[in-house]
């Protein structure tokens, strides 16, 4: 698969046509020579070069041979090396791999530091040599996800915290978009660890582009499930929906310009909360006075007591007429939420 980086055209004579050559010849026959098209290349998605041979309209078109070309970068062919400059380090893209060590190898641990992105091309860009940076497949969807994700930093120091957290810890995560064979799923969205060799693991957070997937309040309670994998020891998904779910209504709560029914709404809205599985509104649409309190306590800096622990556990009961927990999640469910708490003690 040919990995194409840039295209760009310059109509240097403003005549409106772009001017092609190839070695001195008029491929389109416009008998203009301004020569407009200068190069065009291509790559396997490691880097290496497509050689079409001199006679291919895909070879240079005209003029010298420029060197600034895979990712931008410089190709330096002096005493046949064929590296990349990468600033930090040097590329040699048909082995797609680093001629130096990976300066932030100790982040990386389950990985070689001298792999070319995580030897992932198609999904991961190393921009300068130094990180990796996780991209969806579709630029548009990689976009959509960056705006949402930082407007939630300006509304959620939660989410904040949990983004610091994941992009500073030694562990891999991936936010990606579903695949093809996901999106018919009726999941916006979810995260999920998968188990490899020793400290191997691949942590996944995906996110549904054909639902709701791009909604602030989907991207943090999957952002949130990432933390809870990292701070408990055991999986309990009564527990970790019922917390993210808290967490994130809290932030709602919090943004809310007061605690009436029409601006909590409002704050519902624009956070893109699922009112089905929200716990500030009952099953009516009114607003659930037991968890504005509840909010309240906490905003306040109360002791989480016993009393509130049994208000989580209403809370996680209607939580289950959309989920339907097993029942051993929630029989060992006490309704502590020591992971959302940790935010608040901060």
């Amino acid at each position: 698969m040919a990995q194409w980086r840039r295209v760009s055209y310059t109509d240097y004579d403003g005549d409106g046509v772009v001017d092609i050559y190839r070695n001195g010849v008029d491929i389109d026959g416009d008998f203009d020579d301004e020569n407009d098209l200068v190069q065009i290349k291509s790559y396997y998605p490691f880097g290496l070069e497509h050689n079409y041979g001199n006679a291919s309209p895909l070879s240079i078109i005209n003029g010298r041979n420029h060197k600034w070309t895979f990712n931008n970068k410089e190709f330096n062919d002096e005493f046949g090396l064929n590296w990349y400059d990468f600033d930090a380090r040097n590329y040699d893209a048909s082995l797609g791999r680093w001629m130096n060590i990976d300066n932030f190898s100790e982040s990386y641990y389950q990985y070689s530091p001298y792999e070319y992105s995580l030897n992932s091309p198609i999904i991961f860009v190393d921009p300068d040599g130094n990180t990796v940076k996780p991209s969806f497949v579709n630029k548009e969807n990689e976009k959509k996800f960056n705006e949402a994700s930082t407007r939630l930093k300006s509304l959620s120091s939660i989410y904040n915290e949990v983004y610091f957290d994941l992009d500073n810890s030694w562990k891999d995560y991936d936010v990606l978009e579903f695949t093809p064979e996901q999106i018919s799923s009726d999941y916006n969205g979810y995260y999920n660890r998968y188990k490899g060799w020793g400290f191997f693991d691949t942590r996944e957070i995906r996110l549904n582009h054909k639902r709701r997937g791009f909604e602030m309040g989907v991207i943090f309670e999957e952002f949130f499930h990432a933390g809870q994998d990292g701070y408990y020891d055991y999986y309990n998904e009564a527990r970790n929906e019922t917390e993210a779910k808290l967490a994130r209504d809290f932030e709602v709560f919090q943004n809310a310009k007061s605690h009436t029914l029409e601006d909590i709404k409002n704050a519902m809205e624009e956070f893109g909360t699922d009112t089905d599985v929200s716990i500030l509104l009952n099953e009516d649409g009114s607003l659930n006075c037991d968890a504005i309190n509840f909010f309240t306590a906490l905003q306040n800096g109360d002791k989480f007591t016993e009393e509130m622990k049994k208000t989580v556990k209403d809370f996680t009961k209607k939580i289950d007429g959309y989920y339907h927990f097993k029942k051993k999640d929630l029989d060992n469910y006490d309704g502590s939420i020591d992971y959302f708490l940790s935010f608040l003690e901060n």
